[in-house]
């Protein structure tokens, strides 16, 4: 009896284990699930609502300990009714001089380099023709060779090359007015609501430091404090990794361009390179922007060892791009390669550009979030 019993109690526990095991994965499973549902909602419907706080936020983190020094030694001392009283900037004030500072600083550095690009510009405009009568010399050229193999009347390809251009012309120019009366109430709009967006933020700012302590203290007794906590160490993660990682890369391929356009004898080397590096930097231009065209340049006039040169130029930079921007963003985040190429794609796919910050973000948030859960099981 009791060697039955032995047996049917290892029986039961063994079927309770077997049984227990399906549980805590669908268990598992719905996590995930959730947790990657609640994420995408987030991104998709929320974040839009609360960035322009999220940044605040983020720059006020980044000014406290500078507008906290501001705050304690700009302190006027008065004697009033034989009582002496202390006054002096408040934090977030103080917080709201140094950013409308900076922003006066970036807005001085813009106007000069919109300066500066003007004058190379000028200065370019005096090759405009030289490189217009070039390029009519080798365009005369294969329409003369086409007109003598094919035993053509002399000049009557030349004729309509030079027809269609003129018409291609006009028509460009009659479609430029159109376009800009068209979308100038959307670019009004645009830049009416950037306005917007830069003096909310600095008054966002200002409130942020005036309160940070408060709203520590409010998340720190949170129920959600835990979660919050894993929310705020992804972000920080993921910022400064972006920054460093752009940063690094933007330096990298502006050092490259420059010294490929001195190799090239190119007088605006500094200025195109660093061009180039911050063109490869946005998702949507990147260093084609300047070098393709350029190289197809130099094959219409002949100069095939140039456009060589250009197109070996576009590929480093492409590839140099490709191939770091994952393992350094990766390498800092603690997600390996292939885990934040995949997240960017999928970002990309759901978020367009700004999925390629988003992608990588989620994965995190997402590992964090399970990470407790996952104790639990």
């Amino acid at each position: 009896m009791d060697k039955i019993k032995f047996v049917q109690k290892k029986y039961k526990s063994e079927m309770g284990e077997s049984m227990g095991k399906p549980y805590k994965k669908l268990k598992r499973t719905f996590i995930y699930m959730g947790v990657t549902g609640a994420v995408y909602g987030g991104f998709r419907f929320l974040l839009p609502l609360v960035i322009p706080f999220f940044i605040a936020w983020g720059i006020a983190v980044l000014l406290r300990p500078s507008a906290t020094w501001i705050s304690d030694h700009l302190r006027v001392r008065i004697t009033i009714c034989k009582k002496q009283r202390s006054f002096g900037v408040a934090v977030g004030a103080a917080g709201m001089a140094e950013l409308l500072m900076i922003l006066a600083g970036v807005l001085v550095v813009f106007y000069c380099g919109i300066r500066r690009c003007a004058e190379e510009a000028a200065a370019l405009s005096t090759q405009v023709p030289v490189w217009i009568e070039s390029l009519d010399t080798v365009v005369s050229g294969w329409c003369r060779r086409t007109e003598a193999c094919f035993q053509l009347r002399h000049g009557l390809l030349v004729y309509l090359v030079r027809k269609m251009l003129m018409g291609l012309w006009e028509s460009v120019k009659e479609g430029i007015m159109p376009f800009v009366v068209a979308n100038s109430m959307t670019f009004f709009r645009w830049g009416a609501g950037f306005l917007v967006f830069v003096a909310l933020d600095v008054i966002a700012v200002g409130l942020s430091l005036q309160e940070m302590d408060q709203w520590n203290c409010r998340m720190k007794t949170s129920v959600y404090c835990e979660e919050i906590a894993r929310i705020r160490g992804c972000l920080s993660r993921v910022i400064n990794a972006g920054f460093k990682t752009q940063v690094i890369l933007l330096m990298l391929i502006s050092g490259i361009c420059m010294v490929a356009f001195w190799i090239m004898k190119n007088p605006y080397y500094i200025l195109a390179g660093l061009g180039t590096g911050i063109l490869d930097a946005l998702p949507i231009l990147g260093a084609g922007a300047v070098l393709i065209p350029w190289m197809l340049i130099c094959f219409l006039c002949h100069q095939w060892q140039k456009g060589i040169f250009l197109f070996l130029l576009y590929l480093v930079c492409y590839f140099l791009r490709q191939i770091l921007e994952p393992r350094l963003m990766g390498k800092q985040i603690g997600i390996t390669p292939l885990e934040e190429l995949i997240a960017m794609f999928v970002g990309l796919r759901l978020f367009g550009i700004r999925g390629i910050f988003l992608g990588p973000l989620g994965l995190l948030l997402i590992r964090e979030l399970v990470k407790g859960e996952n104790r639990d099981l």
